[in-house]
């Protein structure tokens, strides 16, 4: 039987087979040695024992007929391989296109999910739901995380609107330590997507976070971010902004600030600073909103608190009976604790009859309004009145 020559495989491989072809007397390769308790054959691999031979396969070409011996090349053919690794790569692209395709079904789920999310929290806002509001948009700083945007920009800017809605909210609510939090991730956030920090977005953070240092007694860190707010819009702030309706915005948040450094200072007993803040406050407030506006009768209120407690009883009372005045037209509910204020400046000045007269008042307003505070701070400066002094 003559059989033409084809080589195939590595070198290694075909001695091995080709030895163990030889201790065989099947023309097929077998791997077991029977005589040695089915353990591996003892084989020698040193590589002078083999001489290079060529690697047939036998066929039957017939039950009983002859044999006849097939190259392994016309069993695995080159096309053959190039068709099965076609297979292998259609198999593939198909489990990878149904994997892909399910993930971006379950992206495009948690898109609408969040947007939903969000416009709910929105709605709950115009409706002056804010718990409710809370609690949406606290879901929907869960679900930013786990959704991935077109940029690292566009997903900055997702967050920044929810965490600053987030801490807002709090704010208002009085959440201080929560509100904290999110204000902190803002402000984070804001530096991330390239705010500057003289930019009013950022100062109004900064001014969120003053206050919460204040009622949470950071004294220290309360002053050093009042002073940072102030000292940064003081330089975009000239004088004729004061009367431009252009920069109304800026200069309203400038009147926030100055209100809120005002009764900080107050609470320390630094008073100059305090009646300088509320002073400008209240220029700027007649400006931007207005002469008889109910803020106008809020800072003039505070303004004359301070006078009181430096002794210019004067200019405490004016400020007083004007406050009185705006409230009496815009902020009825108000008057009970400016009527109270008055007569404490008029006790301190010593005018006993009308400082009874200004506290009766408020006691009745007090009463009017169900407002048991200020009821309860009037009896108790009625009764000093009335206690006979030694």
């Amino acid at each position: 039987m003559s059989l033409s020559k084809t080589y195939l495989g590595l070198n290694e491989l075909r001695q091995v087979c080709l030895r163990c072809l030889s201790n065989s007397s099947s023309t097929y390769p077998r791997f077991y040695n029977t005589t040695h308790n089915n353990k591996w054959s003892s084989i020698k691999l040193r590589k002078q024992t083999f001489s290079i031979k060529p690697f047939y396969v036998s066929k039957r070409t017939t039950t009983t007929g002859p044999q006849s011996v097939l190259p392994i090349t016309e069993i695995i053919t080159k096309d053959r391989i190039i068709l099965l690794g076609l297979g292998v790569v259609v198999v593939g692209c198909l489990v990878g296109y149904e994997r892909i395709s399910a993930q971006n079904r379950e992206h495009k789920l948690m898109v609408k999910k969040l947007h939903s999310t969000v416009l709910n929290a929105q709605n709950a806002v115009k409706e002056e739901k804010y718990e409710e509001a809370v609690q949406q948009y606290r879901e929907a700083r869960k679900l930013v995380d786990l959704v991935t945007m077109s940029s690292s920009s566009v997903q900055h800017k997702v967050i920044l609107n929810i965490v600053d809605q987030l801490g807002h909210l709090l704010y208002e609510l009085g959440n201080w330590e929560e509100a904290e939090i999110f204000l902190k991730e803002t402000e984070s956030v804001m530096l991330d997507c390239g705010v500057q920090k003289d930019d009013d977005v950022y100062i109004e953070v900064m001014l969120r976070l003053a206050k919460i240092d204040s009622v949470s007694n950071r004294k220290e860190e309360a002053l050093d971010r009042f002073k940072f707010c102030i000292s940064n819009l003081e330089k975009k702030i000239s004088v004729q902004d004061i009367y431009s309706e252009e920069h109304s915005e800026r200069l309203t948040l400038y009147g926030m600030l100055l209100t809120e450094y005002g009764t900080f200072t107050r609470a320390l007993g630094m008073l100059d600073e305090s009646e300088k803040a509320f002073s400008k406050a209240l220029n700027i407030c007649r400006s931007v909103l207005g002469p008889n506006h109910e803020q106008t009768s809020v800072l003039a209120n505070d303004l004359a608190t301070v006078y009181d407690e430096k002794g210019r009883y004067n200019k405490a009372i004016r400020l007083a009976e004007k406050a009185i005045k705006i409230a009496g037209e815009t902020a009825p509910e108000n008057l009970a604790t400016y009527k109270y204020n008055l007569g404490h400046i008029l006790m301190h000045q010593g005018d006993l009859g009308r400082a009874r007269k200004s506290l009766r008042e408020a006691l009745q307003l007090a009463e009017e309004n169900e407002d048991t505070e200020t009821k309860e701070l009037v009896e108790s400066s009625i009764m000093k009145l009335d206690v006979p002094s030694s």
